[in-house]
């Protein structure tokens, strides 16, 4: 993730459920790879995220590009379902395209206890 991030890039959060947080605000492409990647991939596993609909762009940026994710989480092995939208911001550099601006909306995370799991 370090290297799709410019140095000095925002990866935002406007959380409306309770069962997931992340910081308000991640500055810098080390950063953003290390709670992005390394640290979420301590905490969940099988991750897969749907995009749902084509995002509203302007040539350079994507906007409202809506998403559906389903995971589990490694401590309790309870399956989490999430859905929200990204909007992404871009630079173009001399060596391609990063992202400078993240903004990632996450309206719904529920959390489903699989108690049959449990018992076996």
């Amino acid at each position: 993730l370090e290297e799709i991030y410019l140095e000095n890039a925002v990866v935002e959060f406007d959380i409306a459920s309770e069962n997931i947080t992340f910081p308000e605000k991640i500055l810098g492409n080390i950063e953003i790879a290390r709670v992005l990647s390394k640290d979420f991939n301590q905490k969940y596993h099988h991750v897969k995220t749907y995009y749902l609909s084509k995002p509203t762009n302007d040539n350079s940026n994507i906007y409202n590009q809506k998403w559906l994710v389903v995971m589990r989480d490694i401590e309790s092995d309870a399956t989490r379902i999430g859905s929200g939208h990204y909007d992404w911001e871009f630079s173009v550099i001399t060596s391609g395209v990063k992202i400078k601006r993240h903004k990632i909306y996450i309206h719904e995370m529920l959390n489903l206890e699989d108690t049959q799991m449990q018992e076996c």
